[in-house]
Formats: structure tokens, C-alpha cells, sequence
């Protein structure tokens, strides 16, 4: 795989350094190779602690403080919170399992949003169903002539 990097060029003749003298755009383009993709024990950590911090994390919702103690419980050996960070940063969040569980937590919170979202089936103030007017700040919903002015 590689990737395409675009760099506005040096010939550039206006004041924003982009555009040629024939008004066009002008770009230098290069292709880079991308590195390999990182693998969850490339940092030293044993293939079952790198999984037991990558479902801790999971669980936590990337909360590190949490997930670094429900390592060292679960007998991963010691775990500080350095560790963790260390790891995360340095070695998981190059990898595709840091990809998946960051897109899973996004439809996750996505999720749960829209479903917090939605408004009552019933008057809040006569708990009738009918025409309802929707509140856009809390999932109440009212009749017209419910409300008073």
C-alpha cells in the first residue's frame, strides 16, 4: 500500500505560494511507501496481555486508569498506568485492533445516542398518545392544548 502526498510547489507566483503562473494550481506530488502494520506484541508484551488490555479497554471504554488495574487482577503480572500509556501510545494505537475498537466504541456512542434521543410515545402532562409536540432538549412530549402559556 502507499499513500500520495501533495506539497504546494516552490514555482508558485502569487501571494499564497499555490498558484502558477498560468493560474492554475501547481502541487508536487510524491508517493510513500506506508510502514508495516504494527502487531499488538511488537512492544515486548505476551500476546495474552496485549488481548486482556485490548478487552479491559473495550470494557472501560479506553479508560486507561481502569483497564491497566483489571490487567494486573487478572493475572497479566504488574501493570502500572505508565505501562498502559506507554503501551497504548507507543505499540496499540498503530495497530488494526486499535482501528476496530475505536470504530466500535464510535457506532457504540453513536448508538446510544440517537436511542437517549427519542421522545416519549405519550403526553407528559395527560399521558395520552396523539399529536405530539417533541422536545428538543429531553425526550418529554406534550399535546398543544396540554401546554399552558
Amino acid at each position: 500500500r502507499q499513500v500520495v502526498v501533495a506539497e504546494p510547489s516552490a514555482a508558485g507566483s502569487s501571494a499564497d505560494g499555490l498558484l502558477g503562473a498560468d493560474g492554475l494550481v501547481q502541487t508536487a506530488v510524491a508517493i510513500v511507501p506506508l510502514p508495516p502494520r504494527v502487531r499488538l506484541t511488537s512492544s515486548g508484551w505476551s500476546e495474552q496481555r496485549a488481548h486482556a488490555l485490548l478487552d479491559s479497554l473495550r470494557q472501560t471504554r479506553k479508560d486507561l486508569r481502569l483497564a491497566a488495574r483489571e490487567v494486573e487482577q487478572g493475572g497479566h503480572g504488574p501493570c502500572s498506568i505508565g505501562d498502559a500509556l506507554r503501551y497504548y501510545y507507543t505499540t496499540f494505537k498503530a495497530t488494526r485492533e486499535y482501528a476496530a475498537l475505536s470504530a466500535e466504541l464510535k457506532a457504540r456512542t453513536q448508538k446510544e445516542w440517537v436511542e437517549s434521543m427519542q421522545n416519549d410515545d405519550e403526553c407528559h402532562i395527560c399521558e395520552r398518545a396523539g399529536n405530539l409536540l417533541c422536545c428538543d432538549q429531553c425526550q418529554r412530549s406534550f399535546h398543544l392544548l396540554c401546554l399552558s402559556p
